[in-house]
């Protein structure tokens, strides 16, 4: 059973509507649930940090996978620190999924001096 963390918007953004989908999808075949019934956690980049960070903590039993677009700093420059932040939260994930091949790549290129990495 699965259950998304994240707070579905009236948005537009290609993240919001792949997680409200995946969501219907989800539930259409019975696979989602409530956080407490769940025994994965999906979240989704650098949204709901705290709450992903606090969630892990009590229940590290869960599994937690996290999706990851981006790099965000490749268009909005090398300023914005959430790709940072994607970094470290995923520290917690127990497995990653990438938006697209392109995103693993540059993660990755980011990366690449850096003993950090990513868990896919």
């Amino acid at each position: 059973m699965i259950y998304i963390n994240y707070s579905f918007q009236n948005s537009n953004g290609g993240g919001n509507s792949f997680l409200k989908r995946l969501q219907n999808s989800l539930k259409n075949k019975k696979f989602y649930t409530s956080f407490v019934k769940s025994k994965v956690i999906i979240f989704n980049s650098h949204h709901r940090l705290i709450t992903t960070l606090f969630l892990k903590l009590l229940f590290p039993k869960k599994y937690f996978i996290h999706r990851v677009d981006g790099p965000i700093s490749l268009y909005t420059g090398k300023s914005d620190k959430r790709d940072k932040l994607v970094l470290l939260i995923n520290k917690i994930a127990d497995f990653t999924i990438f938006q697209s091949r392109y995103s693993y790549y540059e993660h990755n290129k980011i990366l690449k001096n850096k003993n950090d990495s990513f868990k896919i």
